[in-house]
């Protein structure tokens, strides 16, 4: 099976699927990357191939979701023909054509021409073709000479007649190999060991002049990404107790993976997520809290005593191979690079696992999501009264997700918010579509006019400018524009 973009950045582009997942989202990492797009999350969808053939998708827990044929799914089966919106780049599975079988090489015509054949060449043949000989008994003695073997022994009797004849004894005996087929094999080896070796030490040469393994070093100081990144471990935990509440934030990145974990007894909020990040993403996280100087921190502990009933506990421990950083904060204010290393930490958190809520309490959130889901109604009802509205009531009904999506139980407002998002972007993308064919037929006819007008629209209906879709129509009315006549 293949992905083709039918709409997006690249569209008409293909990617092949096999066994191993391909990841589609924002990050640099992804084997599919949508830059650019506020709609996509770092990560934000899968599709593999499955042990039995079939073609899976599956969800990462993306803040917008991911469609498939206008319907937004967590994991699917996928098929030929099925369509899946992520953001605003809308893929097609396609049926990878098999390459044709090739024919088979052309069979030599028989010819009674015969190429000459030195010794060495008639020796092989004579020593794989005929059975060792008893003792005392010649080679030519036993054997009956065959067309073929008697065509080979007149060419080579006229090349060298004094070196080899079929009827008597050889002038000047070949000298046979002493190696043993064993030992032959192990000088391959040794052979084949010594060019790799080469190689290897070539290439390590070339890429320590042009300064590659510096450019790694510089990525992440004290960070091998090719051996030790495994041994790369982040752990940051908060805890806030009082006799009212315990609220519990914990984040452990271990190579690639990442696990949040956070507990908030008084709001009921308890949410687990996981993911995989990239290399590179972890590398520059590692910057950031060493360039804060988090590692020139003297202490191991800064304690005081708690206020009133509350206490309060800060934990962030660095772990590089076998290189251990662990600063523990204790009912006191913190050194300016422990709170530099908490915001990067932070922030992380929000933008790779989409937790922009989670430092909020649940009457503002919920709050906020009551207002933006009245906002998002009357928008949808008004969507054909002015041309933006349509695509601020989407953002408004995901905006009511976001902030509840912290929230255990969920609000009514939460399902309206979905169903609304799905019925707005469902109206929303089949006005694009109209305006785009009708854009085509004037580009088309010459009506350059009516072109500028469809594409016009588009971009009143879409306003954001970071929006493919934006961004496409964009570039087709400056195209337009230019064969309409100057005022």
């Amino acid at each position: 099976m293949k992905l083709r973009i039918q709409q997006g950045r690249r569209r008409g582009r293909e990617y092949s699927i096999g066994r191993r997942p391909v990841t589609i989202g924002r990050a640099p990492q992804c084997d599919i990357v949508i830059p650019d797009d506020q709609l996509v999350s770092s990560e934000h969808t899968d599709i593999h191939v499955d042990e039995n053939g079939q073609l899976i998708l599956r969800d990462l827990e993306s803040v917008n979701g991911t469609e498939v044929n206008g319907e937004s799914v967590q994991e699917t089966v996928l098929k030929p023909g099925d369509e899946i919106a992520i953001g605003s780049t809308i893929f097609e599975i396609i049926e990878e054509a098999a390459a044709p079988a090739a024919p088979p090489p052309p069979r030599a015509p028989s010819t009674e021409k015969f190429p000459v054949v030195t010794k060495p060449a008639v020796e092989e043949i004579e020593e794989a073709a005929t059975p060792a000989a008893p003792p005392g008994r010649g080679f030519a003695t036993d054997m009956v000479p065959t067309p073929v073997m008697t065509k080979l022994a007149e060419e080579r009797a006229r090349e060298a007649p004094a070196e080899l004849t079929f009827g008597g004894k050889p002038a000047r005996a070949a000298k046979k190999s002493t190696t043993t087929p064993m030992a032959r094999r192990l000088m391959s080896v040794g052979l084949t060991a010594a060019i790799v070796i080469v190689v290897i030490g070539g290439t390590i040469f070339v890429l320590s002049q042009t300064g590659l393994l510096a450019l790694s070093s510089r990525m992440a100081p004290g960070i091998n990404l090719g051996g030790d990144f495994r041994r790369v471990d982040v752990f940051y935990e908060k805890v806030e107790a009082s006799t009212q509440n315990i609220f519990r934030f914990a984040l452990r990145i271990s190579g690639d993976k990442v696990t949040f974990n956070m507990d908030d007894l008084k709001q009921h909020r308890h949410i687990q997520r996981e993911k995989k990040v990239g290399e590179n993403i972890v590398a520059e996280l590692i910057r950031q809290i060493e360039h804060g100087g988090f590692d020139k921190l003297e202490k191991e502990k800064y304690g005081g005593f708690p206020s009133g009933n509350e206490a309060h506990t800060w934990v962030i421990e660095l772990t590089r191979g076998t290189r251990v950083k662990r600063v523990e904060i204790e009912n006191t204010m913190a050194p300016d690079a422990f709170v530099n290393a908490l915001k990067v930490l932070e922030d992380f958190t929000q933008n790779e696992l989409g937790m922009a809520a989670i430092n909020r309490s649940r009457e503002d959130l919920i709050k906020e999501a009551d207002e933006a889901c009245l906002r998002a109604k009357q928008l949808f009802e008004q969507r054909d009264v002015d041309f933006p509205n349509l695509f601020n009531a989407i953002k408004a009904f995901q905006l009511v997700q976001m902030d509840l999506e912290v929230i255990e139980p969920k609000p009514a407002n939460y399902a309206v918010a979905v169903q609304g998002e799905v019925a707005a972007n469902d109206i929303l993308k089949e006005r694009i579509n109209n305006l785009r064919f009708n854009a085509e037929q004037a580009i088309k006819l010459g009506d350059w006019p009516r072109a500028q007008t469809c594409l016009s629209e588009i971009l009143a209906r879409v306003p954001d400018r970071e929006d493919e879709r934006y961004k496409e129509a964009d570039r087709k009315l400056i195209s337009v524009q230019a064969h309409l006549p100057h005022r």
